[in-house]
């Protein structure tokens, strides 16, 4: 009698019991390990800028490493563009700007400066001016962190989320539209006669570089 071939273990179950099926969930832009790789793109972007090597080198991220960033912080990127937006005083935040207001390069504790106010005043009247509580500035410092950019401004209707590696900068910019310029496949790509480019990441969001 011929033999019947066994059927693979995991073809077999058990009464009452479904078959294990292989998974087949695709991989999305906002999967686990989308998410894993735009970590350490954050975490390589920190590093590089604290680096002494990093202060001679003009290499800003790569559109792919900002597409990465775009992918795993969706969410945190659309908490800054929906908080920069509403914002009556301060239309361009970073960790020593809040506005019209600069942190001093060498300050003592709490010493701001702000265009119109003779000499340097505290924090907390940085933030009164803006009209800012110590709770949104404090929400700002942790997403800008958490993307791993310097900075986030608005300008007739853009929002702007600035990176920078190696003294070289590079954004990525909301419009929810098109592209608000020279649309490239790479904005390292030279494109002779145009001084900014834009390259698609997604839901609305360009990268942008300057490329004078």
């Amino acid at each position: 009698m011929a033999r019947v071939p066994a059927r693979a273990k995991e073809d077999v179950a058990a009464p009452g019991r479904k078959r294990n099926m292989p998974s087949r969930t695709p991989l999305l832009l906002g999967s686990h390990s989308a998410r894993a790789r735009g970590l350490a793109v954050v975490a390589a972007l920190g590093a590089w800028a604290c680096t002494p090597a990093a202060a001679g080198t003009a290499a800003a991220p790569s559109d792919d490493e900002l597409r990465m960033v775009q992918a795993a912080h969706g969410a945190e990127l659309e908490e800054l563009r929906a908080a920069i937006e509403s914002e009556k005083r301060a239309p361009i935040l970073r960790a020593d700007r809040i506005g019209e207001c600069e942190r001093a390069a060498f300050p003592e504790e709490g010493s701001w400066t702000c265009v119109g106010e003779p000499g340097a005043i505290a924090e907390a009247d940085v933030l009164a001016r803006m009209e800012m509580t110590e709770a949104r500035w404090t929400r700002y410092r942790e997403l800008l962190g958490a993307v791993g950019a310097r900075g986030v401004s608005r300008r007739a209707g853009l929002v702007t989320v600035m990176f920078s590696r190696g003294g070289a900068t590079k954004d990525l910019v909301w419009t929810g539209a098109s592209a608000p310029g020279h649309l490239v496949h790479d904005t390292d790509d030279r494109a002779p006669g145009f001084a900014v480019v834009y390259a698609r990441a997604a839901d609305g969001w360009y990268v942008e570089r300057d490329v004078e």
